[in-house]
């Protein structure tokens, strides 16, 4: 939740005016703003924010406290077998009662053993999370999966055709991962550039972002980018966040 100051002009009246006359009063008020957006109702969190699930760094301790802390928390999951994935997630249900997703990088699927095995993750995965975030290919074999059991499905990509495949493939939401994003990069282009053009390309589908907030120049971002067409929610994966510039989506 933000506080935000107004400008407020109103009238009050005094019992030692005469009839009809009020005086002016102006000043600031605040007021408490709250962050949330349509996609944070969908997913059952109070904040837009979500862990990015960077492997054996998101494990279930940070889950959970991102989780608790009222984002989304992302598990890390590539690559385990769905034995492990359920695991890990009976773990962070152990540490949170809170929503949390798990996060699978899809690339080199390109025989049905392969997509077999990422379908049975997947699935294991939807028992417990309330998101399944995929990376990095065609999630097109794995959405239903996720449908199934009830999870939600975000898909990571790094250009506005990205976006419109996912779309396509019946994703719930879109992350617009611009290339100053942390681990495995598929964007070339700067987060504040892409956002635009990936919400434009598959509105009124939300949109989160994933990649750095603040500029290379260590100023704020341009203020062009900061309308309304903006992030449902921010996905950070960095020791340090700064937040509150994520509008509702």
């Amino acid at each position: 939740m933000l506080l935000r100051a107004r400008w407020h002009l109103g009238m009050v009246t005094t019992g030692n005016l005469a009839p009809g006359l009020r005086p002016v009063c102006a000043g600031f008020m605040i007021e408490a703003v709250g962050l949330g957006t349509p996609l944070c109702q969908r997913l059952g969190i109070e904040h837009p924010v979500l862990c990015a699930g960077m492997g054996a760094a998101a494990g279930p301790d940070l889950v959970a406290a991102v989780s608790n802390a009222g984002g989304l928390g992302v598990l890390g999951a590539a690559g385990a077998p769905p034995k492990e994935v359920r695991r890990r997630g009976a773990r962070v249900r152990e540490l949170t009662g809170r929503p949390f997703g798990v996060n699978f990088i899809i690339a080199g699927a390109d025989c049905e053993e392969d997509r077999e095995f990422i379908r049975q993750e997947v699935a294991a995965a939807a028992e417990q999370a309330a998101a399944v975030v995929l990376f990095w290919g065609d999630p097109g074999p794995y959405v239903e999966v996720a449908h199934r059991a009830g999870a939600l499905v975000l898909v990571q990509v790094g250009s506005a055709n990205e976006a419109h495949a996912a779309d396509a493939a019946g994703a719930d939401a879109v992350i617009a991962q611009g290339v100053e994003a942390g681990g495995h990069v598929r964007g070339t282009t700067p987060v504040w550039e892409l956002l635009p053009q990936v919400v434009a390309a598959v509105a009124p589908l939300p949109v989160t972002r994933h990649g750095r907030i603040r500029s290379t120049s260590g100023g704020l971002p341009p203020a062009r980018p900061r309308r309304r067409s903006t992030a449902s929610c921010s996905m950070r994966g960095g020791r340090r966040l700064r937040t509150g510039c994520c509008a509702p989506g």
